[in-house]
């Protein structure tokens, strides 16, 4: 039987048309020429999300990385579960109902609150119901949603040097869902973190970098982000009752919503302030010097302050574009040097090199 998906190789963000066969306990992955892409064994095979009718089944496996295969035909699940019994229990319906259950109470908590109270004005405590789960499924949808815009970078020496930066970073603390950090082919001098721990870096930003520091700081600003669950909060804040209601109806309410919400992903000043703080506590317990936020902010503010009138009303403004969603002050950036205490480098220097690389070019 053959079966027509989608298929992400999690190495670019290109979305492949694909017709699936399950032959000898291995999925073969064909692209729209028949050419074979992949091929997965049965065994490694995983589930991402929960299985719905109303959504596509969503598969990857343990040795492909963020590999993604999306499946609007859930019959497949019969034939993986004529080998692995897992399989054939989440056919059935889930393999822990009181899981599901506990699910769909926090769902009735969310609705009812929102009802009560507005959305809005509780989007923080409502980003803390929601199941890590949910964001990250989301996340993901809004991350493939936006695909096409946000053509990620693959150079293999630029993405080791990336992960490097990344790991020295989360072992620091506890997240609540792996991070997973792209960089984006997009001349913008910005990052952004969306729900579900998903991170972008315009290229932008690292050619504007001056030290691997600057783009250690950014990355663990954003990554503070996600611990307190700030997307995910700016999420609910911009699409509102609509996100919770398709969490009940098994949609993800943020499909029609995803321009609207990278527009308005901004996070208040209180939220900027504890990202500081919690992002320059990693730094400090990496050894990695603070400096390099400091400077980046210290520069991207005076920046601000230089740029022409006729400069900030162009929409693609260099500057602006960062100080846009990332406002810096003097306050501020004296904060941020008072609270860092790392000595080391983030990256070799062939690691920066590298780095500054990833999109195939340097300015460096």
């Amino acid at each position: 039987m053959v079966f027509d998906g989608h298929f992400t190789d999690g190495k670019t963000a290109r979305r492949h048309v694909v017709k699936v066969v399950c032959i000898d306990k291995r999925l073969q992955i064909f692209d729209r020429d028949d050419a074979l892409l992949v091929e997965w064994p049965f065994e490694g095979l995983q589930l991402i999300g929960e299985v719905s009718r109303r959504q596509p089944l969503r598969l990857s496996h343990r040795t492909y990385g963020e590999a993604a295969l999306s499946l609007a035909n859930h019959d497949i699940l019969d034939v993986l579960g004529r080998t692995m019994p897992r399989f054939r229990r989440k056919r059935m319906g889930g393999e822990n109902a009181t899981a599901r259950l506990l699910i769909w109470a926090s769902a009735l908590v969310l609705v009812t609150v929102a009802l009560l109270k507005g959305v809005p004005m509780l989007a923080g405590p409502l980003a803390h119901l929601v199941p890590p789960r949910w964001e990250e499924t989301w996340g993901t949808e809004m991350l493939e949603l936006i695909g096409e815009d946000v053509a990620a970078c693959d150079s293999v020496e630029g993405q080791a040097a990336l992960l490097a930066l990344t790991e020295q970073l989360t072992v620091t603390t506890e997240l609540p869902f792996p991070v997973k950090v792209k960089v984006s082919d997009t001349p913008l001098v910005n990052a952004i973190a969306l729900p579900g721990g998903h991170i972008i870096i315009f290229q932008g930003l690292i050619a504007a970098a001056q030290s691997p520091e600057e783009v250690a700081g950014v990355l663990a600003h954003e990554m503070a982000h996600q611990i307190q669950r700030h997307p995910m909060r700016g999420m609910i804040r911009s699409l509102g009752l609509r996100l919770v209601i398709g969490a009940l109806s098994g949609g993800s309410g943020a499909a029609g919503g995803v321009g609207e919400l990278i527009l308005g992903l901004s996070y208040s000043r209180q939220d900027e302030t504890e990202a500081d703080r919690i992002g320059v506590d990693m730094l400090n317990k990496a050894n990695i010097r603070g400096d390099g936020l400091m400077a980046f902010f210290a520069r991207e503010s005076e920046g601000g302050k230089n740029e022409s009138s006729e400069a900030k009303q162009e929409p693609v403004s260099r500057v602006m574009q960062f100080l846009s969603t990332h406002p810096a002050d003097d306050a501020r950036v004296a904060a941020i040097q008072a609270r860092s205490r790392g000595t080391e480098n983030g990256l070799t220097k062939k690691q920066w090199q590298a780095l500054q690389s990833i999109c195939g070019k340097s300015d460096q």
